[in-house]
């Protein structure tokens, strides 16, 4: 059983939902991500204290998995949004938030988490003055 359970990297990192898809940006790197349906769904339970054991299970009963098992591929997303400085994992143990992923019309094949990595803004996101604030974050300034 693996109760590993993550939150968001923040103050540095923001992330926002636009009918369905997940932005993210690190703050801290320029960079911002873009996430597929699966990913998205992974994203919100993490960030609702899901364990990677609760996240697997609940994508079990969300999607058709067919040959692609989210066992296969959810713990190395969520390795990688750790590596991207996007998640850490957190020491809060207990139960996970209930999270309301929106539905389907019809059923939906299990697709491989995708984080898509674009860096083309990175000189104007890191030139932003919200990175001149300190550990409270916006507005209030580094002295």
């Amino acid at each position: 059983m693996n109760d590993l359970r993550y939150e968001l990297y923040s103050p540095q990192v923001i992330q926002e939902t636009i009918e369905g898809e997940v932005i993210i940006v690190s703050l801290e790197s320029g960079n911002y991500y873009s996430l597929n349906k699966s990913g998205g769904d992974i994203w919100q339970l993490a960030l609702g204290s899901y364990s990677r054991d609760e996240i697997i299970a609940t994508l079990r009963e969300r999607y058709i998995t067919g040959d692609t098992d989210p066992c296969d591929s959810v713990p190395a997303f969520l390795d990688q949004l750790v590596e991207h400085e996007l998640l850490k994992q957190s020491g809060t143990a207990g139960a996970p938030k209930i999270v309301e992923l929106p539905g389907f019309e019809e059923a939906v094949n299990f697709a491989e988490p995708e984080l898509e990595v674009y860096s083309d803004m990175q000189e104007l996101l890191l030139l932003d003055p919200i990175h001149e604030v300190d550990e409270r974050g916006w507005p209030i300034r580094r002295e």
